[in-house]
């Protein structure tokens, strides 16, 4: 007998997401319009499926606009390492349109078509505690006043 663990929860305009148990199976089901789809984990398999969703989400979302146009990229692991924070120096790798890149500013330099960027001050952020943007400069002072 299976036992509804999650009622049909809807994620946007089109995605639902809901979680049953059956005997010693936990099994997701994942619905839209057009496309559905389901999948069965053991419960230790389970552990690691969350604990890979929950670094999924360790992300810092970026934006910027350059010539009329709106960027967005995403920096993951947004935490600063403890390497990086001995060596006050942190270089989070930036994804913008797929495309990875090393630092902000070698993200920044491709959105400029090759322009040398200083990418802490042309990203921004969306300041959870205000909701203000503000220069992804100001996150890397925060973090470095911390140590």
């Amino acid at each position: 007998m299976k036992k509804e663990l999650l009622p049909e929860t809807k994620i946007g305009e089109f995605l639902s997401v809901r979680y049953k148990l059956e005997g010693e199976r936990i099994e997701l089901y994942i619905t839209s319009d057009n496309v559905s789809a389901s999948c069965a984990f053991k419960f230790d398999e389970w552990e690691k499926f969350v604990e890979g969703t929950n670094k999924a989400n360790d992300f810092l979302r970026i934006f910027a606009e350059y010539k009329g146009k709106h960027y967005e990229a995403i920096i993951l692991g947004k935490d600063i390492s403890s390497e990086a924070r001995k060596a006050f120096y942190w270089r989070p790798k930036v994804t913008c349109n797929d495309k990875e890149h090393s630092s902000p500013s070698a993200a920044a330099k491709w959105v400029k078509g090759g322009k040398e960027t200083n990418g802490w001050t042309f990203w921004k952020y969306k300041d959870p505690a205000t909701g203000q943007a503000c220069p992804l400069n100001n996150l890397r002072n925060k973090e470095q006043k911390k140590l």
